[in-house]
């Protein structure tokens, strides 16, 4: 079970024990150690949690900034992709002009074969 102190009358009793062992009468200076004791166990608790939070903390930073390394390269994989299909489209493009220009161009160099096959 935890103690629970109140740090300004802590801080208080530590002020009048100072000026108790000065004049060589330490009434209080019992309960200034046990005071002393509660609150470096208070410490050691609060840097143990402060530690383990730091931890948790450089952890999910690593995470977060490969996250963001894997999402720039996906972004920079899929903008590469899209521009191949695009070169992709346009010489399929040409392709089919190409295949319309050469069959126009043999159409009218034999006419007699067209005029064959609807016979």
């Amino acid at each position: 079970m935890t103690e629970v102190r109140d740090w300004h009358k802590d801080m208080e009793l530590a002020h009048h024990a100072r000026y108790e062992f000065v004049s060589m009468q330490p009434r209080h200076l019992n309960t200034l150690i046990d005071a002393l004791f509660h609150w470096l166990q208070q410490y050691a608790a609060e840097k143990e949690r402060a530690d383990k939070a730091s931890d948790t903390a450089a952890e999910w930073i690593c995470k977060y900034k490969a996250e963001e390394a894997r999402f720039q390269r996906q972004n920079r994989e899929l903008a590469e992709a899209k521009e191949r299909e695009n070169k992709l489209r346009e010489a399929i493009e040409q392709s089919d002009t190409a295949k319309y220009l050469l069959k126009r161009t043999i159409d009218s160099l034999y006419p007699l074969d067209k005029e064959e096959e609807t016979c």
